[in-house]
């Protein structure tokens, strides 16, 4: 797999026609962030860590997607597109933020907040920098760049005589403020009907993620929700989260492309688990969570949904699944900063140290379960660097649970990534 970067900036520019011309808005700027300081400052956040400098003020930039500053992008396309955009607020930035003021810096805080930046859909890039430093203390600027927020998408095709449809459209930082909304429409072979969906991973304390999903539907209904505080940074000592699916559909049975019978399929799925953390020692986090989980499928042949001469041979076995869970995670504190591997010209930050994760789940008949079973899951992954740049990522998986049948099924897996740097401008990649 070979990725080339040329005249980025022209593509750029094409995207941005399109974008505003087809309301296809997405974007993403390629260039580098050029803060203003306030004064200037050569020690690193490692040597500002070893002094015991503690944090004065933050003083957070929070800058549009393109760059009017710079003369290629200071043009009448690239203006409309920032004035269409709502910049990020700061003060959401700075509830991401893993340092406060008056406290002693934390290069790893630092590096761990930038890469949290880094994953936010809404930011495109992120700069970290000690500012005026004097008597033991120091500023910090952080500097972010957004990117295009609202998605838009649509589509039609026709196959096997039967038509597909769909559009929608998706906000994820409305009016700066880290709110999602989305509205889609679908119409296909099995059913159509309206998706609303909102959310906001920073409520409350800034990391607590809140949801709601409502879709209706020609063959039934939809409802979900979630209210989840996760391990969202390796120092963090306590997590918590419930969610909750209602769904009720018609499933179909196909023969040859035709459907032959449909039936009725409801299911019910909640959640509530909390956990706690040690926090960061060594270099190594681990993470302890115990849980409950419901989860009742049922399944009915639905009145004139059968259209052959015969009704379906085996209908999925009716489950309930009422469990306890307990699941523990280890999680190294090993992440470099690479460029130009899975994304053109953005920095990215790869996992190269240990991870794992497992977790027992018991079923229960004194819970309501249909029958009492032990069900499992495993994963572990790692990375390594080579000479050259070279990295290998290596992950597996065991899992055994519940089939449609009623019986156990297990799975395992496994996926090994190679990355081969072929000078700046081209990478091969093998999986």
């Amino acid at each position: 797999m070979i990725r080339q970067f040329i005249r980025i900036r022209h593509v750029r520019a094409r995207t941005a026609l399109a974008c505003i011309a087809t309301c296809l808005l997405v974007t993403e700027p390629s260039f580098a962030l050029e803060p203003q300081p306030v004064g200037q400052s050569a020690s690193t956040f490692a040597e500002l860590e070893t002094a015991g400098t503690v944090i004065r003020r933050i003083r957070i930039d929070a800058q549009n997607i393109f760059d009017l500053n710079d003369r290629e992008e200071n043009n009448w396309l690239f203006r409309t597109a920032n004035k269409l955009h709502v910049k990020t607020r700061p003060q959401v930035i700075e509830q991401l933020l893993l340092f406060k003021v008056g406290e002693r810096i934390s290069a790893q805080k630092i590096e761990e907040t930038e890469r949290l930046l880094r994953n936010v859909r809404f930011i495109y890039d992120v700069e970290i920098k000690p500012e005026a430093q004097a008597d033991g203390m120091v500023d910090i600027a952080v500097t972010t760049r957004d990117t295009w927020t609202i998605d838009a998408a649509g589509s039609v095709s026709r196959s096997g005589g039967n038509n597909k449809t769909s559009f929608g459209v998706k906000e994820y930082n409305l009016f700066g403020s880290g709110l999602r909304v989305g509205f889609s429409r679908t119409s296909d072979a099995d059913r159509k009907g309206n998706e609303f969906e909102v959310s906001y991973p920073q409520a409350f304390d800034g990391w607590t993620q809140v949801s709601y999903t409502q879709a209706r539907f020609d063959d039934g209904k939809r409802k979900a929700a979630a209210i989840v505080r996760p391990f969202y940074a390796l120092d963090t000592r306590w997590a918590y989260g419930a969610t909750f699916n209602n769904d009720d559909r018609i499933d179909s049975i196909y023969n040859a492309g035709e459907t032959v019978s449909q039936y009725r399929h409801r299911q019910k799925f909640a959640e509530v688990f909390g956990g706690y953390s040690p926090g960061l020692i060594n270099g190594w986090t681990q993470r302890f969570l115990i849980g409950g989980r419901l989860r009742d499928d049922e399944y009915a042949l639905e009145p004139g949904r059968v259209f052959s001469t015969i009704a379906p041979a085996l209908l999925p076995v009716k489950q309930d699944q009422h469990a306890v869970f307990f699941r523990h995670e280890i999680v190294e504190d090993q992440f470099v900063k690479l460029k130009n591997r899975d994304q053109i010209a953005r920095p990215e930050f790869f996992r190269l140290g240990f991870n794992s994760q497992v977790q027992i789940t018991r079923s229960l008949e004194s819970l309501g379960s249909t029958r009492s079973a032990w069900q499992y899951f495993a994963s572990v992954s790692n990375g390594f660097a080579f000479a050259s740049n070279r990295n290998l990522l290596v992950s597996g998986l065991v899992e055994q649970r519940i089939a449609s049948t009623g019986a156990a099924m297990t799975q395992v897996g496994g996926v090994a990534r190679y990355y081969i740097p072929q000078g700046n401008a081209a990478l091969f990649y093998a999986a």
